[in-house]
């Protein structure tokens, strides 16, 4: 499956946007208003490839011999927040995807390379 940075963002932020002991979970991502138009497969495997990042605790996740991720997420670590304070703007984001499309799929360290860059240059 590919990753789809664009539901990396729209994760981290519903995650940041959770109220003290609220959780996300396979059972409610409907309820929030991000994460509807994503397919729940989809949502699950990149809750999966924000733990294998390091952006949210590895705690809380799940994998079923059958394959099946189950997750009940409520934060995420440093790096998760360090990542979404690059492309929480959303012109700052379109930005940094726009410039991402000429080379194609990136390491979500470049992403946030060229999301840092643009603000930088925006900040001058």
């Amino acid at each position: 499956m590919k990753l789809d940075y664009d539901c990396v963002r729209d994760i981290l932020l519903t995650i940041e946007e959770l109220n003290f002991c609220e959780y996300l979970h396979n059972s409610n991502v409907t309820k929030f208003k991000r994460l509807r138009d994503y397919h729940p497969n989809k949502i699950a495997y990149t809750i999966k490839k924000l733990s294998e990042a390091g952006f949210i605790p590895k705690i809380g996740i799940v994998v079923a011999i059958s394959g099946y991720i189950n997750f009940n997420i409520c934060e995420m670590t440093w790096e998760g927040h360090q990542f979404l304070n690059s492309i929480r703007n959303n012109d700052v984001w379109e930005k940094t995807k726009n410039k991402s499309l000429i080379y194609g799929s990136l390491p979500v360290k470049l992403l946030v390379n060229i999301a840092n860059k643009i603000i930088e240059n925006n900040i001058d």
